[in-house]
């Protein structure tokens, strides 16, 4: 019951932000300073929303690519080849101690 409750709050934010021209996605944000991991909205427009499946996308802002940032789009390794790699780290920290 629970977990039908999320459905239907998802399903909610999804249409929220879809009659606002965006879409959500799961971002990380990195600077200096901070680090922030989370669902977002993101516009339609923005090359960050038409990412499906295991796709990833780096997008760098730096004093060179201030006004223009450097963008890197491609595959990702998706869930099943993630989960092994997880898997064999935690291994091999086992196996360290």
């Amino acid at each position: 019951a629970k977990l039908e409750a999320l459905d239907v709050e998802w399903a909610a934010r999804v249409s929220a932000a879809a009659a606002r021209g965006a879409v959500l996605r799961y971002r990380a944000d990195v600077s200096p300073k901070s680090a922030r991991v989370g669902i977002v909205e993101v516009d339609r427009a923005s090359p960050f929303a038409s990412l499906s499946g295991t796709d990833n996308q780096f997008v760098f802002t730096t004093r060179r690519y201030k006004d223009r940032p450097l963008v890197i789009t491609g595959p990702g390794a998706g869930p099943a080849v993630t989960a092994a790699g997880v898997l064999n780290d935690v291994l091999a920290l086992a196996g360290a101690r």
